[in-house]
């Protein structure tokens, strides 16, 4: 995969500041996301940068961003993506040593994660590797293509989940969250569902107190109409922020409290800044007027989030 592939994906937003045709075709060889001011030492040839220039200040010593420029220049890195999110914009300072360094510039814009380009490109890594002799497969070039287009056209969840397993037969599948929450399913699993009900008894689900033994099965008993309400109600201004920006405060928050609140941890996950992750997690609070400090707005907000 070469550098100019993830600017013809329109879904990623990507924008370039500075680049020219050499550098836009050379091979992507890993991903790496930092803030570091010398990120130097944790570098590898051939990989796209990915930074919030968090180090960046606009009345900072100018000698960070020659530093921070060098160090990927010596390095080998094959592209610097820059996120727009914490200064509105790419600094003209960092355009400028980009071009002294020959450092192929793009800017990323706050409504897309570096999650997002970190998948788009090792999902197309996994399908250049399943056409050579291994004991692992990934999805067909084909398929992958397909997906880009779909993606790009906004298609739901639902359908590309069809669309990924179409040269299997299409068969029932769920796409699932690291929580365990269910975001899509396929055609075949929609239509095992009302087959299950008809074929379970009048009398209630649960067997006995130990089948409760989540959150998740507790609010599997509520009725549809009720944990809707209640998802609405909690995430509302969430769900109503945006179609960028508002997916990715959701996964923000679902991330964030799938590793108990760990900001550190929630950043690595993400792939991004912890400083982001304060910050989306500020903007989620305002949105909901929740507080993640306290433990009865946490378990409110992840119920709603279970509430599908």
């Amino acid at each position: 995969m070469h550098v100019g592939h993830l600017l013809r994906l329109d879904r990623l937003d990507l924008a370039l500041v500075w680049g020219d045709e050499a550098l836009l075709g050379q091979e992507i060889g890993g991903v790496t996301a930092t803030d570091l001011e010398d990120p130097a030492r944790f570098l590898q040839p051939r990989e796209i940068v990915l930074s919030g220039l968090v180090w960046w200040t606009r009345d900072g010593d100018p000698g960070k961003t020659e530093r921070f420029v060098s160090a990927l220049s010596e390095a080998g890195a094959g592209a610097l993506f820059a996120g727009e999110e914490t200064h509105g914009e790419v600094p003209r300072e960092l355009a400028e040593a980009c071009r002294a360094h020959r450092v192929a510039l793009i800017a990323v814009s706050a409504r897309t994660t570096f999650r997002a380009i970190t998948e788009a490109v090792y999902l197309r890594q996994w399908s250049e590797h399943s056409r050579r002799p291994a004991d692992h497969f990934a999805l067909p070039e084909n398929v992958c293509l397909d997906l880009d287009r779909a993606l790009e056209g906004g298609a739901p969840a639902g359908d590309l989940l069809a669309r990924a397993f179409a040269h299997l037969g299409t068969p029932a599948c769920h796409l699932l969250t690291r929580s365990g929450r269910t975001v899509a399913r396929t055609g075949a699993a929609r239509a095992e569902l009302p087959a299950a009900r008809a074929a379970a008894p009048a009398s209630p689900g649960v067997a006995g107190l130990g089948d409760l033994d989540g959150l998740g099965r507790l609010i599997a008993g509520i009725p549809a109409d009720v944990r809707n309400a209640y998802r609405e109600t909690v995430l509302g201004p969430l769900l109503g922020a945006g179609r960028g920006s508002g997916t990715m405060l959701l996964d923000t928050l679902e991330v964030f409290l799938a590793h108990d609140c760990s900001w550190a941890r929630t950043a690595e996950a993400l792939h991004v800044h912890v400083n982001t992750v304060h910050y989306r997690i500020e903007r989620v609070e305002t949105l909901t007027g929740r507080d993640l400090s306290r433990l009865d707005h946490r378990a409110g907000l992840r119920a709603a989030l279970l509430c599908h």
